[in-house]
């Protein structure tokens, strides 16, 4: 094949950049298969406009393929753009939970680009790029969304990969690793890296969007995970690491092998990891930090049960405590993550949740306003409440797109009920400051430290806390 395929990651100017595991197994599975592929992290690189146009340039791939989430549609397009003023000749491909959850309506919105890859893509690039090189009928690629005259032509989904432990583990080596640092309050260690270790989620929460691994779960074995840990510790000289699994226990049986594989190697590796409330318990508990667990952060959403209920979260308060409690006995931290503005909140649930914050007291808390994503149940509910009650709020800062209509193909929208949104956002940080700047917190919070490292980390998670509150 003479194609030459670069990855791009758009700059979205994030302050603490993740490496982009998508394309660090697309460029894994390329290499595997003998093509040549270069990466582009221009997120991480922190790069202008001009400078893209130059590695563009220099790199001179035949085909470009960009990463697009909702959240960072603006700056993908931008790329897109320049990458086909730059480039005129170059295929440009792409992929990512956005174009997944709305293939034709990317197409539409962004001209430049030629397929969009759905759902995961580390066997259809190789069937697309087979098609762009000459080899096969781009009609019988699985998995894309294409022009054909004026019409946009959708084929039919490729299987989601099965067995994931044959796929390789990411190229990690073709990223700036220099350029990902952790952050409080989710690591405390550099080098810092994270994988994931499943796909698929079967759980229902209406404000999910499972645009690309579905809901089927699929899980790697124990002993395939901490291959790539050691690789990890090996190669790398990673010192933490996060799980970036939505539920690293949805399989509590699994967590216990991956535990009982760290511990059998004596591999020496402090690690977080994200959950549900509901799939924890002591005895898995003990051994995870056993084996290395120092955090793990749970999605609690609200102290109302009623929202709860109403968004299918599976959940109950009962749970929540139980779950709290258990994981400080274990002496694991806990991070609790909340969302305000769910359809039916009021100023007694929001007051609710903030001072339920408080009582389950967590060593971190995270607030965020809901936002509806496209390819949700949320979304289908705020369209049947929007009859009777409420309004879109377009939240973005791209103001070119305030007046669109049709919200459907926009980045970020927050659905405005009972309360305005820069009210929500005044409670938001109304709930940062009754959390964190209780003498009681701080008091407890100082107690914990054992060392220096220890110290530099809670002055850095405490400098970034007071930025959020009075930016």
């Amino acid at each position: 094949m003479s194609l030459k395929i670069l990855l791009v990651n758009p700059p979205a100017g994030t302050e603490n950049p993740l490496l982009p595991l998508g394309l660090a197994y697309l460029a894994a599975v390329l290499e595997k298969n003998n093509i040549p592929v270069e990466t582009l992290d221009t997120d991480a690189l922190g790069i202008s406009e001009d400078e893209i146009k130059k590695r563009l340039l220099e790199i001179n791939p035949s085909v470009v393929g960009v990463t697009m989430m909702t959240a960072t549609f603006d700056a993908s397009e931008r790329v897109i753009k320049l990458t086909r003023q730059t480039l005129p000749g170059a295929f440009i491909l792409a992929g990512g939970a956005h174009p997944s959850a709305l293939p034709e309506e990317t197409l539409k919105e962004i001209p430049e680009i030629d397929v969009v890859v759905r759902e995961e893509g580390e066997t259809t690039i190789l069937e697309l790029l087979k098609a762009i090189d000459g080899q096969k009928e781009i009609s019988s690629v699985k998995g894309i969304c294409y022009r054909q005259a004026d019409r946009i032509i959708c084929s039919p989904l490729q299987p989601a990969v099965e067995n994931l432990d044959s796929l390789p583990f990411p190229a990690r080596d073709k990223f700036p690793l220099e350029r990902y640092k952790t952050h409080p309050p989710y690591g405390r260690k550099n080098p810092y890296m994270h994988l994931i270790t499943s796909r698929g989620c079967p759980y229902n929460c209406a404000f999910c969007s499972k645009a690309v691994f579905g809901k089927k779960l699929r899980m790697r074995s124990a002993q395939n995970v901490v291959d790539e840990i050691e690789e990890l510790v090996k190669k790398y000289k990673v010192k933490e690491i996060k799980f970036y699994d939505d539920d690293f226990t949805m399989s509590m049986k699994r967590t216990e092998e991956i535990c009982d594989e760290l511990l059998r190697r004596k591999v020496k590796i402090i690690w977080s990891c994200a959950t549900r409330v509901n799939l924890v318990s002591p005895e898995l508990l003990k051994k995870m930090k056993k084996a290395g667990c120092w955090l793990i952060a749970y999605g609690v959403e609200s102290a109302s049960q009623d929202l709860l209920d109403s968004i299918d979260k599976g959940i109950n308060i009962g749970q929540v405590k139980q779950a709290f409690d258990w994981t400080k006995k274990a002496k694991i931290k806990t991070l609790a993550y909340f969302m305000l503005g769910l359809p039916g909140e009021t100023k007694e649930t929001i007051l609710r949740s903030i001072s339920f914050s408080k009582e389950l007291n967590p060593d971190f808390v995270n607030w965020s306003l809901t936002t509806i994503f496209p390819a949700t149940r949320l979304k289908e509910m705020v369209k049947q409440r929007l009859e009777k009650k409420g309004r879109i709020i377009h939240y973005t800062s791209n103001s070119r797109d305030v007046y669109r209509l049709n919200w459907d193909q926009e980045p970020l929208f927050v659905y405005e009920e009972n309360i305005p949104i820069e009210e929500l956002k005044k409670y938001i940080t109304q709930a940062y400051r009754e959390f964190y700047l209780r003498p009681k917190y701080i008091l407890s919070q100082l107690t914990k430290i054992r060392s220096l490292a220890e110290l530099f980390y809670y002055a850095k998670a405490f400098w970034g806390m007071v930025k959020t509150l009075y930016s």
